[in-house]
């Protein structure tokens, strides 16, 4: 079963053990999260049978803003049911859009998986560097 869950603010400290376990990441990368997950309005989980597949969340830039930051982090579970994940996505951008006109954010060219995903969504893509590429959704 595929479920996205949103994440309420006094525990999503509490999914960083099971990102460190799922997704492979070292310090640098869990320190990032943990401010990701801090400084995030919204924070959802995606779960495959019950098993962390997927984190979303959304940072606003200001506190009246048009615009917000999306990032997203994906482990080898979220590839197996991708499409899922996307169709139940799609309801939860389609919110913040409401929310925040235009959402902006980046995304590493080695994860082909959120490239698609952000391409399904709607994202449109400029070159950021070498290893990443900027990205925005607008509302339609």
């Amino acid at each position: 079963m595929i479920e996205i869950k949103p994440v309420p603010e006094d525990t999503r400290i509490f999914i960083l053990p099971d990102l460190a376990y799922e997704i492979t990441m070292g310090d640098i990368e869990l320190n990032i999260m943990k401010d990701y997950l801090e400084g995030s309005t919204g924070v959802w989980v995606g779960l495959a049978d019950g098993e962390l597949a997927c984190v979303l969340g959304v940072i606003s830039r200001h506190l009246v803003s048009d615009q917000a930051y999306l990032w997203f982090l994906n482990g080898p579970k979220f590839d197996r049911h991708r499409f899922a994940f996307a169709r139940r996505s799609r309801d939860i951008i389609a919110a913040l859009l409401d929310h925040y006109p235009i959402l902006t954010g980046h995304c590493v060219r080695s994860n082909p998986s959120a490239i698609r995903w952000l391409t399904w969504l709607g994202a449109t893509f400029t070159d950021a560097n070498d290893l990443a590429v900027s990205f925005k959704i607008r509302a339609q």
